[in-house]
């Protein structure tokens, strides 16, 4: 009697081990089933958004993303002024390079020509050349310009007035304040470039031939420049009249009423958007021109523009017109009497604040204040 209620008791607990396992291992099933679906929900939250314009990590592998100027310096390449960084892309080997300066550039977007970085500094100015890209300079201190050693009344720099000097690739042109209170002089040089400098007497490779300086009269710290049109630089000077600074520093009376805004150039002829009847102290309205000899005059093409167009940056990219402004850009059209736009897609670069556009062997960067950009040329012109 008692074997047989051990056997019962036995058969039992097998039977109940029995349930318990299978309870252990449906529970089991069901949890890893759970945990998969909660992985499958976390990548469908947590997947990132794929953008058209695409950021280029080197810039935020370098802590430097506030992009102060850019331009494509020829040969392929294409300079980056950061915050504290200059940066080359190489479009031949597909490369960045960072080059470290050592000065604190005072100026709010530096000058960058196609010859020369310009640093602009307390008492003069750097010419960082171009000619080891896209290695570092032979030295990065190549050409020292102190201004007080042409003009010993100078005080200093008519600063955070953007831009607040300005250059070609043989002139440059800058703007300051003299020790007589309230006295405005500007003054131009005349560079030129020895290839044979490491054989020169004084071993650089940019020679300053000339200086020229003359009074601005100016009852105020106010944009003097208006922009480069070939081998002349615009300005402003005295009662509001515009002037040319040419190649040899001749100034040319530009015998116009116009106020340009923004001067570029768009298959080799040169355009502006400027507002009319300067001169006369009447607001008048916003016009495209046009110059074919280098800014020393110009003709109307189309007027009444929207005071918008005001506000916009132009560059060639390819063999397209682009426009921009904070993060949007816009492709624009020319005809003999009109300018018209039409709105590219932006995505991917929401909140980011434009500050140029330039384009390398078919690769398109838009750099802004928040990194660099990219995006084949192939899609670039895509309509919004």
């Amino acid at each position: 009697m008692r074997m047989k209620k051990l056997n019962r008791l036995n058969s039992l607990w097998i039977k109940s081990s029995v349930y318990c396992s299978l309870l252990l291992l449906l529970t089991n099933i069901y949890a890893c089933r759970k945990k998969e679906k909660i992985v499958e929900i976390e990548k469908i939250v947590y997947q990132e958004t794929v953008h058209k314009w695409k950021r280029v990590d080197y810039f935020t592998q370098l802590s430097d993303e506030f992009i102060k100027s850019v331009k494509y310096v020829g040969k392929g390449f294409i300079f980056f002024s950061a915050t504290y960084t200059d940066v080359i892309y190489d479009s031949t080997t597909n490369q960045f390079t960072a080059l470290v300066g050592f000065m604190r550039d005072q100026q709010i977007q530096p000058l960058i020509t196609e010859k020369y970085k310009l640093e602009l500094y307390t008492h003069g100015f750097n010419l960082v050349p171009h000619n080891n890209l896209p290695s570092f300079p032979i030295d990065y201190t190549e050409k020292q310009v102190y201004i007080e050693k042409y003009d010993s009344t100078f005080l200093g720099f008519v600063l955070f007035n953007y831009p607040e000097i300005m250059g070609t690739g043989n002139n440059v042109l800058s703007v300051y304040q003299t020790k007589s209170g309230g006295v405005y002089n500007y003054m131009g040089f005349k560079l030129s470039y020895n290839d044979f400098y490491l054989y020169a007497a004084n071993g650089k490779y940019i020679q300053v031939d000339s200086v020229k300086v003359f009074q601005a009269p100016l009852s105020y710290a106010s944009n003097r420049f208006l922009g480069t049109v070939g081998t002349n630089i615009l300005f402003v000077m005295g009662n509001e009249r515009n002037y040319a600074l040419t190649e040899n520093l001749d100034t040319v009376f530009i015998n116009n009423t116009y106020s340009f805004k923004d001067i570029f150039q768009y298959k080799n002829t040169y355009y502006a958007i400027a507002r009319t009847t300067l001169a006369s102290g009447n607001a008048g309205e916003n016009c495209l021109i046009q110059s074919s000899d280098n800014g020393l005059s110009w003709q109307e093409i189309a007027k009444g523009l929207n005071y918008d167009y005001t506000y916009l940056n132009f560059e060639q990219i390819g063999d397209k017109l682009i426009a921009y402004f904070n993060n949007q850009i816009w492709e624009m059209a020319i005809t003999s009497d009109n300018i018209s736009t039409k709105e590219l897609d932006n995505d991917g670069l929401k909140n980011k604040r434009i500050k140029g556009i330039t384009m390398s062997n078919n690769r398109v960067f838009i750099s802004t204040e928040s990194g660099v950009f990219e995006r084949p040329y192939q899609e670039f012109i895509e309509y919004k």
